[in-house]
């Protein structure tokens, strides 16, 4: 009997191991794409299909390789249809379950690239937490920018947007959070701004989309400010500039956000209140802070004023210039008032609205010698 049941146990192991071998490919047959990019070739609005520029950075595994990926364009009308060519031009299959990140050209986003990543969506092959940024300029750039210490530029992109959260007070889009902001209307997301540098790839600010188009970009110091009034998930380093010369940095470590929502008529009152805990990581002064509370209280209501300061600067450019909710405070409006929002434009909405916001900065540790 004990004899039978190892015989059972070893049949059913072999057969999983035969079954992995016929449903499997080696390696040397599939193309690994890590970031897909797609620009407009050139600039001609009145083609109702412009013609693409799609590259891909795709990994190569050959150990005696001079490089360690390969940037690959092929132009056509469809995303589709350049498979297809990249199909007769290369032996090897497309494996996209490995994309992780997509990039859109400046001038397709300003197009509306909600077209050009449908074909993603639609692939079941693909992970919706693919990363998702605009390029400054051409993608193609980009890719092809030399990055030395660095595997391949496609590792590099995905990195710098996987761990922007973390540090730079930027936060990342996903595929997923694309696509919803797409499909509701009292959504809105913010997608990251990449250009390349010297030796390597930097985040310069944030794209401001309107539905599926990028209709303006921040600067770093605004997408900060962006990030506090969206509530965003992110961590980093501000800077501080006190009025008796002081100077510094704090870390901030966790900063939340709440938002408050009132009718007055037909007029919608915002109260936002943003609240950031942190710890200051350098002071430049000629006294050491020690255990000297009352400084610690003049720099924490600096950084208020100062922050303060720039969030109403931010949501004032908002409302005249941008126009669309970029601080996505509108689905708190429509939770209570769905069907009267839905009369407004989105544009007259936000422009109409009366916003208020309230920093609060609270530093927990200092540090410094006694």
């Amino acid at each position: 009997m004990k004899r039978n049941n190892i015989m059972i146990m070893f049949f059913c192991f072999s057969t999983l191991i035969l079954y992995g071998c016929w449903d499997s490919r080696d390696i040397e047959d599939l193309s690994i794409p890590i970031v897909g990019g797609y620009d407009l070739k050139g600039k001609d609005e009145t083609v109702y299909l412009p013609e693409l520029a799609i590259s891909g950075v795709f990994p190569i595994f050959d150990p005696d390789a001079v490089s360690s990926a390969t940037v690959g364009t092929i132009y056509s009308s469809t995303i589709g249809e350049s498979r297809t060519e990249r199909a007769l031009k290369t032996p090897q299959s497309l494996l996209y379950g490995m994309l992780q990140a997509a990039v859109y050209g400046e001038d397709l986003a300003k197009m509306g690239f909600s077209n050009y990543f449908d074909i993603l969506l639609r692939n079941p092959q693909v992970r919706l937490n693919i990363y998702v940024a605009v390029a400054e300029g051409k993608v193609k750039d980009l890719f092809e920018n030399k990055i030395t210490n660095y595997s391949n530029t496609g590792k590099y992109i995905v990195d710098l947007l996987k761990n922007a959260p973390e540090d730079s007070l930027i936060p990342n889009v996903t595929l997923h959070e694309l696509a919803v902001s797409l499909y509701c209307k009292e959504i809105n997301v913010v997608i990251p701004v990449l250009e390349p540098i010297d030796n390597g790839i930097a985040i310069v600010g944030l794209g401001i989309l309107k539905e599926d188009q990028l209709i303006a970009k921040t600067n770093l110091d605004e997408g900060h400010v962006l990030s506090f009034l969206r509530g965003e998930k992110v961590k980093g380093y501000l800077p501080f500039y006190g009025e008796n010369h002081e100077a510094g940095s704090i870390r901030i470590m966790h900063h939340s956000r709440k938002v408050k929502v009132k009718r007055k008529e037909d007029r919608y009152i915002f109260n936002i209140d943003i609240r950031i805990k942190g710890s200051i990581v350098e002071f430049f002064q000629k006294e050491p802070l020690g255990k000297n509370h009352s400084e610690v209280e003049k720099i924490e209501h600096s950084i208020k004023k100062d922050l303060q300061k720039k969030c109403d600067t931010l949501i004032n450019k908002m409302q005249t210039q941008y126009k669309v909710d970029c601080i996505d405070i509108t689905r708190f409006a429509a939770a209570k008032w769905r069907k009267e929002i839905e009369s407004y434009t989105e544009e007259n909405f936000i422009k109409n609205a009366i916003i208020n916001v309230n920093v609060d900065v609270d530093i927990e540790s200092f540090g410094g010698l006694e």
